[in-house]
């Protein structure tokens, strides 16, 4: 279930959904593991192709709730990239600043113009 005041994002791998969040285990785990570097760099240089990172930070943030889910169950699975980076972008807006960005639906749609003659 997702919540902006928990950071839990909700994520579908292989049919099954699963809740992500990027804790602050989570993000010292990427730290760790990733020599110093923020998930949200990672994201973008896995976005360019190695898709092993992404896996790895993808399951660093499945960890506390789903602490059976490794890598290699990530990349068997093999989801579909957009929508994970999506969700993994929304966690860390979550975890960094407690808030999702706004979507397109939540702005307040201009005010029409009266025409004139």
């Amino acid at each position: 279930m997702d919540s902006k005041h928990t950071g839990d994002t909700s994520i579908e791998i292989g049919g099954k959904t699963y809740t992500l969040v990027y804790d602050w285990r989570a993000l010292a785990r990427i730290q760790t593991e990733h020599e110093g570097e923020d998930a949200g760099a990672l994201i973008g240089k896995a976005q360019n192709g190695n898709v092993e990172v992404l896996a790895s930070v993808l399951v660093a943030g499945l960890a506390r709730h789903h602490p059976e889910m490794d890598a290699d169950a990530v990349m068997d699975a093999s989801p579909p990239l957009i929508p994970i980076v999506g969700a993994m972008a929304k966690a860390l807006n979550r975890a960094y600043l407690g808030t999702d960005l706004p979507d397109e639906a939540d702005e307040k749609p201009a005010k029409k113009r009266k025409a004139t003659r």
